[in-house]
């Protein structure tokens, strides 16, 4: 009988928790950046530069979704590089020397589901690609829907 109240206690004790930072901020709490990308400062002029003002629409919903995929906050969405590759945030999030990290959320796999959805881009495999590359597509992927 202790161990199921002690169990309620600590359910309603992290519901108060997570409906507090929700008051507070407006927004249920996200994951922190991993350690690299953390570190970083803000990288938006490096992406206005990279996408030369044609894709940068299509790097924001692509870095957005990036960060939704993640648990992310969007509010950190330019501390990623627009080289930076998929698998990198991956395996920031999931490093191989945690042996107590055995499942991971199916980020990546939520992330190509997300795209596809949006922007019918089937068989592609986004693992390897950059982000700016996935940007790509998508912006190339709305101007085959247009005409």
């Amino acid at each position: 009988m202790n161990g199921y109240l002690l169990l309620i206690l600590l359910v309603f004790l992290l519901a108060a928790i997570t409906a507090w930072t929700w008051w507070q901020k407006g927004r249920i709490p996200y994951r922190s950046l991993p350690r690299p990308f953390r570190e970083r400062p803000s990288l938006e002029e490096t992406w206005k530069q990279a996408c030369h003002d044609e894709t940068i629409s299509e790097a924001d919903t692509c870095l957005q979704m990036l960060c939704e995929a993640f648990s992310f906050d969007p509010d950190d969405r330019y501390r990623f590089a627009p080289n930076d590759r998929i698998v990198d945030v991956y395996q920031a999030c999931y490093p191989r020397w945690q042996i107590w990290n055995i499942g991971d959320c199916m980020e990546i796999e939520s992330l190509m589901m997300d795209l596809q959805r949006r922007f019918q881009l089937d068989d592609v495999e986004i693992s390897e690609m950059t982000i700016i590359e996935i940007a790509g597509l998508m912006k190339s992927s709305l101007r085959s829907q247009e005409s």
